[in-house]
């Protein structure tokens, strides 16, 4: 198994215990145009953070990324998950953990159901912006 750290913000402590690790690749930052060229080769997305004050106010934007690229999304436990992505993905607390949902993802592949495109229809920035048009369409008096 090989894991790809694609993008930049690594911190140099991080990246010293990795460093000389075989099967883990930085790719640094990638070009906006490759980004979804190069989610989609993985296997599976990993969404990995530390539980603290930051993350436990953050909406990660990748998570909506992987799930639009139709791929198997492993998390730790982060609040603010879109709640109709949230079924679609794996949670873990520990290595072992991990281990087990990463190979529960590969082993299930990309197949999504008709749930899945519903979900990843309601997602999309023309689905968003429809729905605040709607709001304001039916809140008498907001605009002129």
């Amino acid at each position: 198994m090989t894991f790809a750290i694609v993008g930049g913000g690594a911190r140099e402590r991080d990246l010293a215990v990795v460093e000389g690790i075989t099967n883990i690749t930085f790719t640094g930052v990638v070009a906006y145009d490759r980004v979804l060229s190069c989610i989609q080769s993985f296997d599976a997305a990993l969404v990995l953070h530390t539980r603290d004050s930051l993350t436990d106010r953050m909406n990660p934007l990748k998570i909506y990324n992987y799930f639009a690229a139709r791929r198997q999304i492993v998390s730790t436990e982060i609040d603010n998950i879109d709640p109709g992505i949230r079924p679609f993905m794996r949670f873990a607390t520990n290595p072992a953990d991990f281990a087990a949902a990463i190979s529960a993802a590969i082993a299930g592949g990309p197949g999504h159901s008709g749930d899945y495109e519903a979900v990843l229809g309601s997602i999309t920035w023309e689905s968003r912006i429809a729905r605040i048009l709607a709001t304001l369409d039916a809140t008498p008096g907001l605009l002129p």
